[in-house]
């Protein structure tokens, strides 16, 4: 299936197959045909494919390990068979790593968040400029948890979230020729997520404030939407917090 050249196309790569179903389907319901990748986990992104055209949309999976050397290679190719342009980019990256103290964190504990959360997201961005169309979108499903977190048993995870958005606010005025928007969304947790926070050490208090998929999605389909053209380089605050 091509996508004609009118049409927009989006392409989800999600760490959560919730979050990843949130937010395809809520772009699909904008008319996008939705390319939904999953990593290695083929029949969690077929379900999501196959709930879109249920509803009357167009989606595709695509079933590729980024970790491997030839995961980011077989992504685009298997993307390039499905559509000819790309209008929307959605990356969630979280890997949130083993919880030790700071004197205990390992070299390999460094360098397995900062491949997942970092250097993956980082290529994909790479990779998809060739493809993205002027006036297209890029949204990262980032954190808030380097933001007025004290826990430090989680520290390069913080340290990887903030280096992604770095990554957002420094692309933007990069691609802003192009008419092209650098965003992120900053959720602390959602619903799908409580039982891995709790064992985190999160309080009752925060678990309060965690979000439901699709309230992640409705702000990543702003995002996507024309109404935001004017909005670039940004970090938004999903989490219904005070600002630290």
């Amino acid at each position: 299936m091509d996508t004609t050249e009118s049409g927009r196309t989006a392409l989800v790569v999600g760490a959560s197959a919730d979050i990843a179903s949130a937010v395809a389907l809520k772009l699909s319901d904008s008319g996008m045909t939705v390319g939904v990748h999953l990593g290695h986990r083929t029949e969690a992104a077929a379900i999501i494919a196959r709930k879109i055209e249920e509803t009357g949309g167009r989606a595709f999976p695509i079933v590729s390990d980024l970790h491997s050397s030839e995961g980011m290679p077989e992504l685009w190719k298997q993307f390039d068979r499905h559509a000819r342009h790309l209008d929307v980019l959605v990356s969630h990256a979280d890997t949130t790593g083993r919880r030790r103290a700071l004197i205990d964190v390992q070299l390999q504990d460094l360098d397995e968040v900062f491949d997942a959360n970092v250097r993956l997201p980082f290529l994909l961005v790479q990779h998809a400029l060739a493809r993205l169309r002027d006036h297209g979108r890029i949204i990262h499903v980032a954190s808030r948890y380097p933001y007025g977190t004290c826990d430090s048993h989680l520290l390069p995870y913080a340290m990887s979230k903030a280096a992604m958005d770095a990554f957002t606010t420094i692309l933007a005025p990069d691609l802003r020729a192009r008419g092209i928007t650098v965003n992120s969304v900053g959720p602390r947790a959602t619903r799908i997520e409580h039982v891995a926070d709790t064992a985190a050490g999160l309080t009752e208090n925060l678990l309060e404030h965690t979000a439901d998929p699709d309230d992640v999605a409705e702000i990543v389909a702003f995002f996507a939407s024309d109404d935001a053209r004017w909005i670039t380089g940004q970090w938004l605050d999903a989490t219904s917090e005070p600002a630290p």
